[in-house]
């Protein structure tokens, strides 16, 4: 194998990830090399792996990219990354993501074809090994079961822009009915929600609709046109979770004991951290979600403060007291006055 082994490697990935190739500036970007380093490396790629052609042309520059399955002899799976696809398969498992629990083995299962019995069988002890040895925290929270084929349904709707019939079951109405949706997302988390428009609907801000309320899905051969700028990205981060409010400017601040933790801790995307004198930490992002964000605040104890905004504090405090009273009443409960 030739010198500088490491960058030979990750150029042949590189040739082979984009389609259109790359041309000499791109590579000495990516490897931070000169110009003679960089052509030093796709000589070296080409007599070592072959199949390295002509793409196509970026304005003058000529670009060039490897044809698929050049390096393929020096793939090689380890077993913690083996055990990761176990881990990750059990993680869906348990969220009721069937469709992608089975993406996952299916994938596990064309892995191992691919490794010989030799390699096989030193990985399945060190794997084995290492199941043994790691576990997931237990995490309470809702464990939703979706019904098997629903998420490929979905994707297929989302991938082909066609609009999807099913039949929704609202937790605010008794009854349920049949509606039309133009899908333009999906949001995993402690419960799995669409995110769509209805036909028609001239809004800018989609609705979210659980996907265990759902039934008789069906994909039509009908074609919509995704809403113009809208990012699904952007939209999930309009809110501390789920619930969609309008946004608005966050700012806690938590004791110095907790200083640590805090600073480790990722609580919104557009977070801003800041390490007061006194060793406080405070933290302010902007999104949505009042009441998601009380829930969370519990989890802080008495250790963090709702500075901003008032609303926020205000709602924090009526929270904390229904608890209290709720603890009050079950109290009084247990031990009854008797005269």
């Amino acid at each position: 194998m030739p010198r500088h082994t490491d960058n030979l490697i990750r150029l042949a990935e590189a040739l082979q990830e984009n389609a259109e190739g790359l041309t000499l500036v791109e590579i000495q970007r990516r490897f931070a090399v000169s110009e003679s380093t960089a052509r030093n490396l796709l000589r070296d790629a080409q007599d070592y792996f072959g199949n390295i052609v002509p793409g196509a042309l970026a304005g003058r520059a000529k670009r060039w990219r490897m044809l698929p399955g050049a390096t393929r002899h020096l793939i090689a799976f380890t077993p913690e990354e083996l055990a990761e696809l176990d881990r990750a398969e059990a993680r869906l498992r348990k969220e009721g993501v069937a469709d992608g629990a089975a993406a996952v083995g299916s994938l596990r299962r064309k892995i191992r074809m691919l490794t010989t019995q030799r390699a096989e069988d030193a990985q399945r002890i060190r794997l084995e090994t290492l199941m043994e040895l790691e576990a997931d925290v237990m995490r309470p929270g809702p464990r939703p079961e979706l019904p098997a084929g629903l998420i490929e349904k979905l994707r297929a709707a989302l991938v082909e822009r066609r609009v999807v019939t099913l039949r929704y079951k609202s937790r605010f109405k008794s009854n349920d009915g049949t509606v039309e949706l133009e899908p333009h997302g999906i949001l995993f988390g402690t419960r799995h929600y669409l995110v769509a428009f209805a036909p028609g609907d001239t809004t800018t801000i989609p609705r979210l609709y659980a996907m265990t309320n759902m039934s008789d899905v069906a994909v039509t051969s009908r074609k919509f046109q995704p809403r113009a700028g809208f990012d699904l990205a952007a939209f999930a981060a309009r809110s501390f979770g789920i619930f969609q409010e309008e946004p608005f400017e966050v700012v806690w601040r938590f004791a110095p004991q907790r200083a640590a933790d805090v600073l480790q801790h990722h609580f919104h995307p557009t977070e801003r951290k800041r390490v007061l004198e006194d060793g406080s930490v405070e933290v302010t992002f902007t999104a949505g979600g009042e009441l998601e964000m009380c829930w969370h605040l519990f989890t802080w104890g008495a250790d963090v403060e709702v500075v901003a905004p008032k609303r926020l504090r205000q709602k924090y405090a009526q929270e904390l007291r229904a608890a209290l009273g709720r603890l009050s009443g079950a109290e009084k409960s247990a031990n009854p006055v008797t005269d």
